[in-house]
């Protein structure tokens, strides 16, 4: 018996596979089906997740969600990303009182569910982290054009105190697809290989 988030290793080491959502039996299929359908559970296919009310993270009584959004080059809301241009996931939040040690952070996964990459508001601070102050805060991770490949791309999101404290996490908060418009994979349709597809 696997029991695993990770779609890659699901289609390719099993024949069936079980859905479960919240404690029962969701569908019990073939495993492409099952995953498939899992990912269209996991997916919102928009590219901003807002919350209306915000109210306090289960972690944390101070720290309030206000939304999670992908956004293009020209810094506008996209669903759908061009491959040849940067684009930025950005986390809107709000404190009531400082979080000593708060980190900021988010997963970017394929449409298999494999990890791509994982990124924190920590980065560049180093272990101490960016100064906040109370009030609406954002964070924001640039990715550089012409490194993801085409394909339909989520984000699941994760806030901390590292090795101290869980804060909240969300999966499959957003999504995007990342379009073949250019570059590399657009230059000559031959499905380039890789979930990235940089020049090198």
């Amino acid at each position: 018996l696997l029991v695993s988030h990770n779609m890659g290793a699901i289609t390719r080491l099993c024949r069936r596979a079980i859905l479960m959502d919240q404690g029962r039996v969701r569908l019990c299929a073939p495993s492409d089906e099952a995953v498939a359908q899992y990912l269209s559970l996991q997916a919102t296919g928009n590219a901003e997740f807002a919350v209306a009310h915000p109210s306090p993270a289960p972690g944390h009584p101070d720290f309030y969600l206000r939304a999670v959004r992908v956004k293009d080059s020209r810094g506008a809301l996209a669903a759908s990303i061009d491959i040849r241009h940067p684009f930025c996931v950005e986390v809107e939040y709000e404190l009531r009182r400082p979080i000593n040690g708060l980190r900021v952070g988010f997963r970017l996964l394929t449409s298999e569910g494999v990890v791509v990459f994982s990124s924190t508001d920590r980065d560049q601070e180093g272990p101490g982290g960016p100064d906040r102050s109370v009030g609406v805060l954002r964070s924001r991770c640039e990715i550089p054009g012409g490194l993801l490949n085409k394909g339909h791309y989520t984000v699941s999101l994760g806030i901390d105190v590292p090795m101290v404290q869980s804060i909240l996490f969300l999966d499959g908060v957003v999504s995007f697809f990342v379009e073949p418009t250019g570059g590399l994979v657009g230059a000559i349709p031959d499905n380039r290989l890789g979930v990235v597809c940089p020049m090198l």
